[in-house]
């Protein structure tokens, strides 16, 4: 009789790395924003004449299913949100001040999949 051998090996996860975007002030710009299902993404902003901004999304958003979604931050109370689904969206910010407003470009996110054991899309299969 063989003897009964074990040969596979335990599957990793993938790691989550996540990210920060500091919101610039309204005259320059953050770069494009890659991440990947599963991430905290963390904006913060330290331009003192604009102490809130507003992150606002078009149709869609990585972060709920909520449409035209409106995400709040400023000065010493980052904005932190997970991705959760995959895609590419774009959003504006409005930089806040007393007294008034200022909306700047328009900026992008691409959202990866996570690849879980044995090739499996993940979620839901991530662990």
């Amino acid at each position: 009789m063989a003897a009964k051998t074990n040969s596979s090996t335990p599957d990793k996860s993938p790691k989550v790395a996540n990210k920060v975007v500091n919101v610039p002030n309204p005259d320059s710009s953050p770069h494009h924003v890659l991440a990947k299902i599963g991430n905290k993404i963390t904006w913060k902003s330290s331009a003192s004449g604009y102490p809130k901004f507003q992150l606002n999304f078009g149709m869609w958003n990585p972060f709920n299913t909520k449409q035209y979604a409106t995400f709040t931050g400023g000065n010493g109370k980052p904005l932190e949100l997970t991705a959760q689904y995959a895609g590419g969206f774009t959003y504006r910010i409005t930089h806040i001040k007393r007294g008034g407003k200022r909306l700047t470009g328009t900026y992008g996110i691409t959202v990866e999949g996570q690849t879980g054991p044995r090739g499996t899309k993940c979620p839901p299969n991530c662990g």
